[in-house]
């Protein structure tokens, strides 16, 4: 069948036009269609070889762990661990020293039942358990053999507890002792609360009650300011080299106890002597001015304000065998010493 030239002519134009239009939208989706006429797609790259473990780059951020034959490679901190040995532990004879010194807080190389009450936990069937001889002492032998057999049976042996810290009362001066321990208050101290001030610092001996009459000199069964100086010494002395001031220090109980101090002057009180708080021998209390001789105006001074019925000055003269005036230590003596 014959077509007229210029329908030919259109049907030409439409199929390049068309094969023109499949060709582009080949090209946008990636590929050509595998058409007649069509150009074959260009063969797709080679896949790019995996890496191996020695090229492999390492991650961002973190560093590669170095491979077992790599050069200068550190080893690991869990072989380092695991390469270190544990601390050797120390023979059983060395660890109980160790105990035994930690035990015995006194550090007078043996044990009593309330040291080992408070160290070792053990009540009286356990500490006769230690006490092999019943001498009422752990001494090391005995806490040694007693550790070892514990040891020889599987068993562990409990350390000791630490002796425990004591917090020690300060230093206090006769106005810081009244005022601390004078639950009353009247300004005074009685027995009970010189009790209570002996055992804040931890003193047994001597009694609290031979302790009041000693230092109770007037006999007032109250013990006074200037009474409680010589209580501050005895509960807690200065330290070595510690002094007052310019005041040397004393080298016997009659310079360190032997000064005489003016009574407190209260309201509506009657005038007394002065006083010698500390134990010194009865020539020096009568030794008022403590010139080395008792005088009759010493025994006067201390006689007020009492009114006796005894004449000083005939005593004074029996005394006073030499006729001088005075009573020497040798006279006093001689006196106690007549039937």
């Amino acid at each position: 069948m014959r077509f007229p030239l210029r329908a030919s002519l259109s049907l030409g134009v439409l199929a390049s036009t068309a094969a023109l239009s499949l060709t582009v939208l080949a090209q946008r989706g990636g590929g050509a269609p595998q058409g007649r006429g069509s150009t074959p797609p260009a063969p797709a790259p080679a896949p790019a070889p995996a890496p191996t473990p020695e090229s492999a780059p390492a991650p961002q951020g973190r560093e590669r762990a170095p491979a077992p034959g790599d050069r200068g490679a550190s080893p690991s901190p869990a072989s380092e661990q695991e390469s270190t040995p544990p601390a050797p532990e120390p023979p059983p004879g060395e660890r109980a020293v160790e105990y035994f010194t930690l035990a015995d807080y006194d550090g007078n190389g043996w044990m009593g039942f309330t040291e080992a009450q408070k160290s070792l936990g053990l009540d009286r069937g356990g500490f006769a358990v230690y006490d092999k001889d019943k001498d009422g002492r752990i001494d090391f032998d005995e806490f040694s053999t007693r550790y070892q057999n514990i040891l020889a049976k599987g068993g562990a042996f409990q350390p000791p507890l630490k002796k425990p810290e004591v917090r020690k009362a300060p230093r206090r001066e006769a106005p810081e002792l009244l005022a601390t321990y004078d639950q009353t208050p009247d300004g005074l101290l009685d027995v009970r609360e010189l009790r209570h001030a002996l055992a804040d610092y931890e003193l047994a001996e001597p009694p609290a009650e031979e302790l009041f009459s000693t230092l109770d000199r007037d006999a007032s069964k109250a013990l006074e300011l200037i009474e409680l100086e010589a209580l501050a010494d005895l509960l807690s002395p200065k330290p070595a080299g510690e002094t007052d001031g310019a005041k040397p220090k004393a080298k016997s109980v009659l310079e360190l106890f032997g000064r005489s101090v003016p009574r407190e002057v209260r309201e509506g009180s009657v005038h007394l002597p002065p006083q010698i708080p500390g134990p010194v021998p009865v020539f020096r209390r009568l030794d008022l001015d403590d010139d080395g001789a008792i005088e009759l105006d010493d025994l006067s001074a201390l006689q007020r304000p009492l009114q006796l019925h005894v004449r000083l000055n005939a005593v004074f003269a029996t005394l006073d065998t030499d006729a001088d005036g005075k009573l020497s230590p040798e006279e006093l003596a001689a006196s106690m010493r007549r039937r």
